[in-house]
Formats: structure tokens, C-alpha cells, sequence
């Protein structure tokens, strides 16, 4: 799961009108994951707020 995902789901997101929840959601993935990164053990939390910011990014779109 690297940057692509996340710009790309941005992208998608800001296509359809909601630039600002696209900012938020990846500043805040963003920010959890260089942290959990540090800590170098929450690699399935990291997974787990991905993998809810795209479901939260599915929703957004419909």
C-alpha cells in the first residue's frame, strides 16, 4: 500500500466535487501512517484506517 493508493483515491474523491474530505481524509492516513510507521508495530492498524478511509471513499463517491 504505497502513496498511489491514496492519491489515487484523492483524485477520485476530488472528481466528484468534495476536494475538502479528500484533503482531510488523506492528510489524516497521512499522519497515522508515518506515525504507526515510527513505532514500527501497527502495521495492521495502518492497513485497517486504509482500508476504512477507502470504504469511507466508496461512500463519498455514491
Amino acid at each position: 500500500m504505497g502513496m498511489e493508493s491514496i492519491t489515487g483515491m484523492a483524485a477520485a474523491i476530488a472528481d466528484n466535487g468534495l476536494q475538502l474530505p479528500a484533503a482531510i481524509a488523506v492528510f489524516l492516513i497521512i499522519a497515522m501512517g508515518t506515525h504507526l510507521l515510527l513505532k514500527r508495530t501497527g502495521f495492521a492498524v495502518m492497513a485497517g484506517i486504509i482500508a476504512a478511509a477507502s470504504l469511507m471513499g466508496m461512500l463519498y463517491l455514491y
